[in-house]
């Protein structure tokens, strides 16, 4: 390591101090391992229109001014929930406003896809 750190000192800055104390403040290691495949937890699909967590004021623009717009919980959405806009989803590290005509759904995997009305 120190022929290393030297011979690439001596390369950037022109000089070395041999025999110099090395003070190391980090390292990078990479690790490879095999892991089994990873299990996706089951959705689970909808008897009905999911419901509201709760509703909030939210402006949506100048034509609409303040709308009272539903919100829901991301993380509960069922798979096949159909969501359209006015609407918000929230989860842990994001807000998703959908503007009239929107539409948000899930595929198999969970991934929320998005429409944005033209």
């Amino acid at each position: 390591i120190r022929a290393d750190f030297e011979a690439e000192h001596l390369r950037q800055y022109g000089h070395i101090q041999p025999g110099g104390a090395i003070l190391m403040t980090r390292q990078r290691v990479t690790g490879t391992g095999r892991l089994p495949p990873l299990q996706s937890e089951a959705l689970t699909r909808a008897a009905d229109k999911p419901a509201p967590d709760g509703h909030r004021r939210v402006w949506l623009d100048t034509d609409s001014g303040w709308v009272d717009t539903p919100v829901y919980d991301r993380e509960r959405l069922p798979l096949d929930a159909v969501i359209i806009g006015p609407a918000v989803l929230e989860q842990m590290d994001t807000t998703i406003l959908l503007h009239r005509g929107d539409r948000a759904g899930q595929d198999a995997d969970g991934n929320l896809i998005v429409e944005v009305r033209a």
